[in-house]
């Protein structure tokens, strides 16, 4: 059973692996230079009552997709490579191919949904456009 720190390493690397030059980090404030992605676990981060005697848990994670707030259609449309469904570029895609992100065949993320895309974040008082990507991780309970 993979940890919460093995979790968050195994999705940041997956990524990092499949979409070069999108850089990983572990909170929005220490982000220094985009495009980029933070993990970071979601409020309702784990269920662990998914099946008896801890069979399942479901972990939860909020991956923030950072890119440059420039001229807003070019920061759309890098965005948009990122948030689509299909693509060399798309996060959702990185995990259909990769769903055990080297966990282990019990081990299966997916990508749920996408929200507050268009999304204003700062950091180091510089302006992003970004999106929340929703990952779901299943891993075994023991």
């Amino acid at each position: 059973m993979p940890t919460l720190t093995e979790i968050r390493k195994a999705i940041d690397n997956t990524v990092q692996r499949k979409i070069p030059g999108l850089r990983g980090f572990n909170d929005v404030p220490s982000v220094a230079q985009v495009p980029a992605m933070v993990v970071m676990p979601a409020r309702d981060t784990a269920d662990f009552n998914r099946s008896m005697g801890r069979g399942l848990d479901t972990w939860r994670f909020d991956l923030y997709i950072l890119v440059p707030a420039t001229e807003s259609s070019v920061a759309q449309g890098a965005l948009d490579q990122y948030v689509s469904g299909y693509g060399e570029r798309s996060i959702r895609q990185v995990f259909w191919d990769d769903p055990t992100m080297g966990l282990g065949d019990d081990t299966d993320a997916h990508v749920e949904g996408i929200r507050e895309y268009g999304g204003k974040f700062q950091t180091a008082r510089v302006d992003h456009v970004g999106a929340i990507v929703r990952l779901i991780v299943r891993t075994p309970g023991k």
